[in-house]
């Protein structure tokens, strides 16, 4: 694993790295579709850095969530220790619904068409997504279970000796599958949160079938599946609905 790259003195984190890599390359390839379709420079500004802030606290707050049982936080609370902030994690999951949640405030705020920012952001959330998968990758974190076949990976994080599978990469390709899915379905005009929706839907199926093949169970199981794939599960029915909505709505305005 490659934990940090070294540029002369510096030590930079790997992860980190990805992380800004992706923001530069979604921000700009946003703000070209956002200059075809006339959408202020200044809207998809602002809605793109609540999206982020958002998304970040709401990662956060899904990582301490999961990582650790509602007594401990209340007891590090009320003894002012606040330990459980201590080198925090971001889970996925929870910054994509902290991300949507800012942004459907701040376009409804903004008074922008809703499908207008959609258009030039939501296909472009699983290019980064895929970018951080690989951050993932070289930091090794988010591995899959243990493997020794093709493409096995080491992982600090593992067991000493043992290799596991490159779960990481396989969700990067799958997500870019997603962005060209979703690149064509938005060459057309679309009804408000649909392309949204879309891209929930496809990700969260795909979510659900790559938790079968992870092998950290940091994040805990409830019943038969794990925490991400009860959220999928969640966030599918959701994204259906809202596409089921749209759809009667068509109908009766054809009508």
């Amino acid at each position: 694993m490659y934990p940090y790259v070294n540029f002369f003195a510096l030590h930079i984190p790997s992860y980190g790295l990805c992380v800004c890599i992706a923001m530069f390359l979604c921000a700009i390839l946003a703000f070209r579709r956002a200059k075809k379709i006339g959408l202020d420079f200044n809207d998809l500004l602002i809605t793109g850095a609540v999206a982020i802030g958002c998304g970040t606290l709401g990662g956060m707050i899904l990582y301490i969530a999961v990582s650790y049982d509602f007594e401990t936080i209340c007891k590090q609370i009320v003894s002012m220790e606040f330990s459980f902030l201590k080198n925090p994690g971001i889970v996925f999951y929870g910054g994509l619904i902290g991300a949507i949640i800012g942004v459907v405030v701040t376009v409804r705020l903004l008074k922008v068409k809703a499908e207008d920012v959609e258009h030039c952001i939501v296909p472009y959330i699983p290019l980064g997504h895929a970018v951080g998968r690989v951050g993932c990758l070289l930091t090794g974190c988010c591995y899959g279970f243990q493997y020794k076949g093709i493409f096995a990976v080491a992982t600090r994080f593992g067991d000493e000796g043992e290799t596991y599978f490159p779960i990481q990469i396989v969700e990067a390709l799958f997500n870019l599958f997603i962005m060209a899915v979703l690149l064509l379905y938005t060459k057309k005009k679309r009804l408000p949160y649909n392309v949204m929706a879309v891209y929930l839907i496809m990700y969260s199926v795909l979510r659900f079938c790559l938790e079968f093949f992870r092998g950290d169970a940091i994040r805990g199981n409830f019943l038969v599946f794990s925490t991400s794939q009860w959220i999928s599960l969640f966030i599918f029915i959701i994204s259906a609905t809202i596409i089921s909505i749209n759809y009667v709505k068509m109908r009766k305005n054809k009508d």
